[in-house]
């Protein structure tokens, strides 16, 4: 309302305000009038006591990062240390049978070696059917293989052939009159057949180092020619020999 405006009659410049009629026409007043309102009033502010506190998530510094990133590869490392314990002796102790097993198997085979070269010179395998023991050494070498891959199904047959196999070398010792290869076969029978059974690792060393002892024994004087005339006698004829 300060704003001049020119008055003709006077000719000079004047105020809005300093006319009051040229003010009501520019400036006219507004009637208020009270009426309630139709949106729901605000609620009022709370109290600062009674406003939520909000919880600040917290700041992780690179030094927590770091140690917990360390943390974590000291667990992980602890736990591959942990495996290891535990599988290298399970590990051990399958080789173990399966060298056992392999043992026997060239026990079996050893007396047969010049037939094997014959069979194998005139390429009449089907001969193999005639000489059980070869068959079995086979049998059992593959059973060996399967041991040391960690198969424990053949847990059960490996227990059966080694009280058979303690039983026949005992056998073969009483016959031979000879009491070395009879607590050889002893000890190899009997320790492969415990190893199956130890729950704990660490006890299937002593009896797998027991039965490895015997087992090598006896293969040696398989290869040395001891058995020869004793195992040799183990064949059948049931398929003949084919004349060229």
């Amino acid at each position: 309302d300060n704003t001049l405006y020119y008055d003709e009659p006077k000719q000079e410049w004047l105020a809005i305000n300093l006319n009051p009629m040229l003010k009501n026409a520019v400036f006219p007043e507004h009637i208020q009038l009270d009426q309630e309102s139709d949106t729901p009033e605000a609620p009022a502010p709370k109290s600062n006591e009674e406003q939520p506190t909000v919880k600040q998530k917290p700041v992780i510094t690179i030094a927590e990062v770091l140690s917990q990133a360390e943390m974590e590869t000291k667990r992980a490392r602890d736990k591959i240390n942990r495996e290891r314990r535990v599988i290298y002796p399970i590990v051990i102790s399958q080789c173990g049978m399966g060298l056992i097993l392999f043992l026997f198997a060239v026990m079996l085979v050893a007396p047969h070696m010049s037939v094997i070269d014959d069979i194998i010179a005139t390429k009449q395998f089907l001969l193999l059917v005639n000489y059980p023991l070869v068959d079995l050494a086979i049998i059992v070498c593959l059973v060996a293989i399967a041991v040391c891959l960690g198969v424990k199904r053949l847990h059960g047959l490996i227990r059966l052939g080694a009280m058979l196999t303690l039983g026949f070398s005992a056998y073969v010792g009483w016959a031979l009159g000879d009491y070395s290869i009879l607590i050889a076969s002893v000890t190899a029978g009997l320790g492969l057949f415990l190893a199956t059974l130890a729950n704990w690792v660490y006890l299937r060393f002593p009896v797998i180092l027991l039965s490895l002892v015997g087992s090598a024994f006896l293969a040696y004087l398989a290869i040395g020619g001891y058995f020869d005339e004793f195992l040799y006698r183990v064949q059948f004829e049931f398929v003949s020999v084919k004349m060229d």
